[in-house]
Parts: C-alpha cells; sequence; structure tokens
C-alpha cells in the first residue's frame, strides 16, 4: 500500500539498515519515515524526512499535509517508538543528519518527538564534537524511557573517525557527553541501535 511519502532521493542509507518502520504493539501503528527530495533538479538542496502513519493496518496512512522533520534540509533519518510510561510510550523519536543548526556545527545530529497529530517537538540540540560533526544517527528507547543516540563522526581529512553514543534521561531536555563506542567498522551508518523490554541495548 502507498504509504503517500515520495522524492527524488534513491539513496537511502549508507550499507546500513535503515530504521525507517516501526509498529507499535499496543496500538497496533504504523509509523514510517523516509529520506526525500522534493524537487528533482535539486536533490541535494530540498533534500528531507518525511513521516507518515497508519491506524490501519496500513491501509491508508498520514503524511499530515507532508511534514518534514524538522522543516529544513536534513537526511538519513532513523526512528524508534518511545519506551517507558504513559504519555510518552509510544510515541516516535525521530533523528537525522541536519545542516543548519541555529548557532551549532555545520553538520550535527537533531532528535525529534512526535506526537499524534503530526507535530514533531525538537529536542535540545545533541552537543557538538570538537573533533568532527556526529552524522549519520541511529536512535532508540530503553525500557525506562531514556533517549540514546548513536552517531558516525564525520572530520577532514578522514571521513570517519569513529562511533559515538550521547544519551538523555530528560526526554531530550539535556544530553550527556558524547561517549566512545568500542566498534570498527569501514563506513558510516553501518549499524542500528535496538533495546529489549528488559531494558538491554
Amino acid at each position: 500500500i502507498y504509504t503517500t511519502l515520495e522524492g527524488y532521493y534513491d539513496y537511502q542509507s549508507n550499507g546500513g539498515s535503515a530504521q525507517y518502520i516501526r509498529v507499535d504493539s499496543v496500538t497496533g501503528k504504523i509509523h514510517t519515515v523516509f529520506m526525500l527530495a522534493d524537487d528533482s533538479a535539486d536533490v541535494s538542496g530540498t533534500r528531507g524526512t518525511g513521516y507518515a502513519v497508519s491506524t490501519d493496518d496500513g491501509a491508508t496512512w498520514n503524511n499530515f499535509t507532508n511534514v518534514r522533520i524538522p522543516n529544513e534540509r536534513s537526511g538519513f533519518p532513523a526512528m524508534d517508538l518511545m519506551r517507558g510510561s504513559a504519555p510518552n510510550r509510544g510515541r516516535p523519536i525521530v533523528t537525522n543528519h541536519n545542516f543548519f543548526g541555529t548557532g551549532g556545527p555545520t553538520n550535527y545530529s537533531g532528535a525529534y518527538l512526535g506526537d499524534a497529530t503530526g507535530f514533531f517537538t525538537p529536542l535540545a540540540q545533541v552537543p557538538a564534537r570538537p573533533a568532527g560533526d556526529p552524522i549519520w544517527p541511529r536512535v532508540t528507547s530503553s525500557a525506562n524511557g531514556n533517549i540514546l543516540i548513536e552517531s558516525s563522526v564525520s572530520a577532514t581529512p578522514s571521513p570517519i573517525v569513529g562511533t559515538f553514543l550521547v544519551s538523555s534521561t530528560n526526554l531530550g531536555s539535556t544530553w550527556s557527553a558524547w561517549q566512545t563506542v568500542p566498534v570498527s567498522r569501514g563506513t558510516g551508518g553501518q549499524y542500528v541501535m535496538i533495546s529489549t523490554q528488559s531494558g538491554r541495548v
């Protein structure tokens, strides 16, 4: 079934698994995000993150009049559903590689918390890193409702300098400092973040 998300950007990942679909086991809602460009003549400049949700097992979809997360250039999104308790349990949490952070670095990993109306609240800006910008992020919510974002870091002259993890215990009002993840891989974005009901990530 057509999700109503479409665009001109065919390249969706850096060779890793894309975290683009999540199903809420309690409500049955299906959430999806998609990297797309609105202008075929300017696929780089109009690249963004689209979102849609289905409440009837995928028979119909609502994209909230082509909502973009955020309303600026972005790419390589990832999504999970919030865990923990009401009222945040089940809300979509989206992260992506942004380009125009107000007062921030050139590239950064943004985080956004959605609601039932298709509105996504920007969380506090994920901190910059002095040795390269965090991009190609992945996100998950742990069993207690914490938010964790993992990103590769791009720097000159080396395209990738490592993988790092940042977390929030207060729904994205503040973030921890970046921690190094002891994993080795060749290019950015080739990993997935997922959490279990028991609290393991």
